[in-house]
Protein backbone atom coordinates (compact mmCIF):
# COMPACT_ATOMS: atom_id res chain seq x y z
CA UNK A 1 0.00 0.00 0.00
CA UNK A 2 0.84 3.20 -0.73
CA UNK A 3 1.89 6.43 1.31
CA UNK A 4 -0.37 9.97 0.86
CA UNK A 5 0.33 13.12 2.29
CA UNK A 6 -2.57 15.07 3.44
CA UNK A 7 -0.93 18.77 3.38
CA UNK A 8 -2.15 21.75 4.79
CA UNK A 9 -1.14 25.33 4.94
CA UNK A 10 2.40 24.19 4.87
CA UNK A 11 1.60 21.35 7.50
CA UNK A 12 0.07 18.34 7.35
CA UNK A 13 0.67 14.31 7.66
CA UNK A 14 0.91 11.05 6.00
CA UNK A 15 -1.33 8.23 5.72
CA UNK A 16 -1.61 4.89 4.44
CA UNK A 17 -3.70 4.63 1.55
CA UNK A 18 -5.35 1.43 3.56
CA UNK A 19 -6.36 4.13 6.17
CA UNK A 20 -8.11 6.29 3.40
CA UNK A 21 -10.05 3.26 1.90
CA UNK A 22 -11.57 2.56 5.18
CA UNK A 23 -12.31 6.37 6.52
CA UNK A 24 -14.24 6.16 3.15
CA UNK A 25 -15.87 2.86 3.74
CA UNK A 26 -17.32 4.45 7.44
CA UNK A 27 -18.39 7.33 5.65
CA UNK A 28 -20.16 5.64 3.53
CA UNK A 29 -21.67 3.52 6.37
CA UNK A 30 -23.11 7.03 7.79
CA UNK A 31 -24.14 8.13 4.32
CA UNK A 32 -26.39 4.92 4.13
CA UNK A 33 -28.81 6.15 6.82
CA UNK A 34 -32.36 7.35 6.04
CA UNK A 35 -31.86 10.87 7.99
CA UNK A 36 -29.24 11.51 4.77
CA UNK A 37 -31.53 12.46 1.69
CA UNK A 38 -30.04 13.38 -1.42
CA UNK A 39 -29.71 13.12 -5.68
CA UNK A 40 -28.32 9.77 -6.73
CA UNK A 41 -27.68 8.79 -3.06
CA UNK A 42 -27.53 4.86 -4.40
CA UNK A 43 -24.84 6.03 -7.05
CA UNK A 44 -22.77 7.74 -5.06
CA UNK A 45 -22.87 4.43 -2.24
CA UNK A 46 -22.24 2.01 -5.01
CA UNK A 47 -19.44 4.03 -6.03
CA UNK A 48 -18.04 3.99 -2.34
CA UNK A 49 -18.69 0.11 -2.03
CA UNK A 50 -16.48 -0.28 -5.34
CA UNK A 51 -13.65 1.38 -3.91
CA UNK A 52 -13.67 0.03 -0.56
CA UNK A 53 -13.89 -3.33 -1.75
CA UNK A 54 -11.02 -2.85 -4.31
CA UNK A 55 -12.51 -2.88 -7.32
CA UNK A 56 -11.96 0.50 -8.81
CA UNK A 57 -9.50 2.92 -7.63
CA UNK A 58 -10.36 7.01 -7.40
CA UNK A 59 -9.18 10.09 -5.18
CA UNK A 60 -10.02 11.55 -1.78
CA UNK A 61 -9.97 15.12 -0.94
CA UNK A 62 -10.48 17.30 1.88
CA UNK A 63 -11.13 20.61 1.55
CA UNK A 64 -9.83 23.09 4.13
CA UNK A 65 -10.21 26.12 3.04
Amino acid sequence: MGIELIDYKDRGFEISDFFMQLALYYINEELRKEQYIFTNKYSLEEYHKSVTKGHMVGWFAFLWD
